[in-house]
């Protein structure tokens, strides 16, 4: 809504200036718009829920509830993954600062052997480690398809072309 002010403005201001307005207005609130609705879209509630819990499987942070929402989202147990991760996160091996990545939890846990004891604390991390946070990666691949099946390469067999859009997603 404008006020009277502007419409003042608006009739007094060269034609670039008004073209400028009707632009921020048409067009760039419009993108806005659209960001916002795409960024809520790919982050719904149980990817926010992810991002906010994830901290929780690390020795410093060890946090037995967000370690239940994390093994309730993924259908483990979670009494039995807050259990071993405690456990866990108690060894001497945890507790070095050196350790601040899921990467590294898992690396270290494989290292020692304790893949096999801890298996659901074990599990719940290589899970947390795989799922994507947003379709983006799955979005370029399926676009590459288009890219890698032009008019002349629409006779390639199908096993083909997975291999050479595998190799493309890849790089």
């Amino acid at each position: 809504m404008t006020s009277a002010a502007d419409s003042a403005s608006d009739q007094n201001s060269s034609p670039e200036e008004q073209l400028k307005y009707q632009l921020k207005v048409d067009c760039f609130r419009t993108v806005l718009d659209t960001v916002r609705n795409a960024l809520d879209t790919r982050f719904n509630d149980e990817c926010v829920s992810l991002l906010s819990n994830m901290p929780a499987v690390f020795a410093k942070s060890l946090d037995k509830r967000g370690i239940s929402v994390l093994a309730d989202m993924f259908h483990l147990d979670a009494d039995l993954c807050c259990s071993e991760g405690s456990v866990l996160h108690g060894k001497p091996d945890y507790k070095d600062d050196n350790v601040s990545t899921l990467g590294e939890v898992i690396s270290l846990t494989h290292k020692l052997q304790h893949d096999t004891v801890y298996k659901n604390f074990y599990k719940l991390l290589v899970v947390l480690l795989t799922v994507p946070l947003t379709s983006a990666s799955c979005e370029q691949c399926h676009n590459m398809v288009a890219f890698v099946k032009s008019a002349v390469r629409a006779s390639m067999r199908s096993h083909r072309l997975n291999d050479l859009v595998m190799t493309s997603c890849e790089k």
